[in-house]
């Protein structure tokens, strides 16, 4: 009694009911106790079959999905106590985040250190948010204010970032973006971080078996690192719906999306992340990052 879940399915007769405990802590007591429900009744459990109606559909759509991505997202793995990028793809649609992350990097990767620069502050976000993900179960989501200057050489010089909750008032966030959009660009970013499960290396097997004929060592490696992957980042561009949220006009909202320059932006279908500055580009047959 009391427990708090939904039911996603059930079947014509309604013997058969699907239940998903319900997020953070809510659904504590629901978790805990199917946990245990189906460990002491595992002899009388039957594995339900997994078999598509058509072979290989399912893993085609997560394939188009994956490449058609429509933010910047990116995967991150454990070492030691930081949770440090390793591969992440670019949205086809976020013109001023792709161009944020790929300005000062080489091609074929991008450069996420501005999402970091807080890293040696008491909180720092990424860092001790993915923490705060695994402890309540739950997506965090954090808006972060970037005012971009692509005049700059240096990219420390040309994106200055602030998470928003770090601001005392709105009044300190309206000055901020005033002050961005003098300098050159204000670019709001809505960044949401979870947790991943276990990696689907049943995708990757035929191409596992294919290293391991050759070089057992790296195919180890690369389980290794498939299974140090624990948490992604999403990062999905809200600029003019930030800018109508404090008053600018519609006007200042549209000269804003224009930068003076004359900057071509790069958009790779994929991209890797593999430090908080950038990384070594991903071989185009190699399994997209987001099936992981």
């Amino acid at each position: 009694m009391q427990l708090q879940y939904e039911i996603i399915y059930h079947n014509v007769d309604k013997n058969i009911l699907h239940l998903k405990a319900a997020p953070g802590d809510e659904g504590k007591t629901a978790r805990s106790f199917f946990e245990e429900l189906i460990k002491k009744n595992k002899a009388n459990l039957h594995a339900e079959s997994d078999e598509e109606e058509i072979p290989g559909m399912g893993q085609a759509l997560r394939c188009i999905n994956a490449r058609n991505a429509t933010s910047l997202s990116f995967l991150m793995s454990k070492e030691g106590v930081r949770y440090t990028p390793q591969a992440g793809i670019i949205g086809k649609q976020d013109e001023r985040v792709t161009l944020l992350t790929t300005q000062y990097a080489e091609r074929g990767k991008v450069n996420l250190e501005f999402l970091f620069r807080d890293r040696k502050q008491d909180s720092p976000f990424v860092q001790s948010g993915v923490k705060t993900v695994k402890l309540e179960n739950m997506p965090l989501r954090q808006e972060l204010f970037v005012s971009f200057d692509n005049s700059q050489k240096d990219s420390r010089m040309a994106i200055i970032p602030r998470y928003s909750h770090k601001f005392e008032s709105n009044t300190q966030r309206q000055n901020f973006i005033k002050e961005a959009m003098n300098r050159g660009q204000f670019i709001a970013i809505h960044v949401m971080l979870t947790t991943t499960g276990k990696p689907d290396l049943s995708m990757l097997q035929t191409e596992i078996n294919y290293v391991t004929m050759y070089a057992m060592h790296r195919a180890r490696e690369l389980e290794k690192k498939m299974w140090s992957i624990a948490a992604c980042a999403h990062l999905v561009d809200v600029t003019d719906e930030v800018l109508v949220r404090y008053g600018f006009t519609p006007a200042e909202i549209a000269q804003n999306r224009t930068l003076d320059g004359t900057t071509q932006i790069h958009n790779p279908k994929r991209a890797l992340a593999g430090s908080e500055n950038s990384s070594s580009p991903q071989k185009p047959e190699a399994q997209n990052p987001q099936n992981a």
